[in-house]
C-alpha cells in the first residue's frame, strides 16, 4: 500500500498601513512535513494566493492518481 499523501499550507494574512496594497499575505508549503517547508512566498492579492492553493491541491490529487496507476515516484527534494 502507498503511502498517504499530504499537503500543508500555512497561510498567514495581515494589513498594513500601506495606501494602495494594504493586505500582506504568506504561504509555506511542505508535501513532506518532516523535511519542513518546500517553500515561501509572499503575495498582496488574494487572487493570487488562491491559485496557489488550487494549484496545490491539483497537484496533490495529480500525485494520488498517477501512484495508484503506478506511474510516479515523489522526489521530495524536487518537490
Amino acid at each position: 500500500m502507498a503511502p498517504d499523501r499530504t499537503a500543508v499550507l500555512i497561510i498567514r494574512a495581515w494589513a498594513e498601513l500601506h495606501p494602495t496594497k494594504p493586505l500582506r499575505i504568506n504561504v509555506r508549503r511542505s508535501t513532506n512535513v518532516a523535511a519542513g517547508f518546500e517553500s515561501m512566498v509572499a503575495f498582496t492579492a488574494a487572487d493570487e494566493v488562491i491559485k496557489v492553493v488550487s494549484a496545490c491541491l491539483d497537484d496533490l490529487q495529480i500525485r494520488e492518481t498517477a501512484e495508484a496507476d503506478g506511474a510516479f515516484s515523489m522526489d521530495v527534494a524536487g518537490g
